[in-house]
């Protein structure tokens, strides 16, 4: 899938394809698979677009969310899904858990959110 995101976050573009993702459990997938130089590259890269991130997507009601800030919002749940490790944990998963194979994800997509109504 091709993502393209608003001119103003141009800075991110390259991120999109690799990490952006409207399923709750990819994104917990990627990470898991990710090295912890990767997460942390693509956190150094999101941190400082986040404020930005988060005014932007404030302007629309989730339902009427347009394709290319649908990529804003997936990088920035990407953001949210690797915090915890760069900010608590230095690590991919989190530390004395469950293996992560015993989770099941059941939260739907972030597109169902903006079809619901």
């Amino acid at each position: 899938m091709e993502y393209t995101l608003p001119d103003q976050f141009n800075e991110i573009q390259p991120l999109a394809e690799e990490w952006a993702f409207a399923d709750e459990a990819a994104r917990n997938h990627k990470r898991r698979a990710s090295s912890m130089a990767e997460i942390q590259g693509f956190y150094d890269a999101m941190r400082p677009q986040m404020d930005s991130a988060m005014t932007y997507l404030n302007g629309f009601k989730l339902a009427d969310t347009p394709e290319e800030a649908k990529t804003v919002l997936y990088l920035a749940l990407m953001f949210m899904e690797v915090s915890t490790a760069v900010e608590m944990y230095q690590e991919v998963d989190v530390p004395e858990s469950f293996p992560a194979e015993r989770y099941n994800i059941l939260s739907p997509s972030a597109d169902h959110f903006m079809t619901a109504g």
